[in-house]
């Protein structure tokens, strides 16, 4: 959210706001990795809170011995996929502000105790995924089209 509140204009702030996102996302993501417990196993670093109760939903988060490499190489791909970007210069605020709001959907996907969690956050990757592709896709997608 922090990159659509700097000026269109001021690329390179949006660029290392982006940069910085994605260095403490992966640093998280490898003390996750690096501090869960194989001995213990099950699941660890748990934080749950009613999300709507109506329903039987809650905010529930946590990782396990297979989610915990798959929050790795999240926050790895997120910090590698900034730096392959970082020559974006046709509306990098939006481009980052997407890939941003990817990461926060994979990351919620990846940690998501909740079925109904689960399905929201892959459902809210859809939209900033089709409009990265769309947008800023191939530089040949006009001379694809049949």
């Amino acid at each position: 959210m922090v990159i659509l509140f700097i000026p269109a204009r001021d690329k390179t702030a949006v660029k290392i706001t982006a940069l910085v996102a994605a260095v403490i996302s992966l640093f998280l993501s490898i003390w996750t990795y690096v501090a869960y417990n194989i001995s213990a196993g099950g699941y660890q670093f748990v934080e749950q809170m009613n999300w709507m109760p109506m329903l039987g939903a809650s905010y529930h988060v946590g990782v396990d011995g297979i989610s915990a490499p798959l929050v790795l190489m999240a926050g790895v791909v997120v910090f590698c996929g900034v730096l392959i970007s970082w020559r974006v210069d046709d509306r990098p605020r939006e481009f980052f502000a997407f890939m941003m709001f990817l990461a926060t959907s994979v990351f919620g996907v990846f940690a998501s105790l909740d079925l109904f969690q689960l399905f929201f956050f892959f459902e809210i990757a859809v939209f900033p995924k089709y409009l990265m592709i769309v947008v800023w896709g191939s530089p040949r997608r006009a001379n694809t089209a049949p």
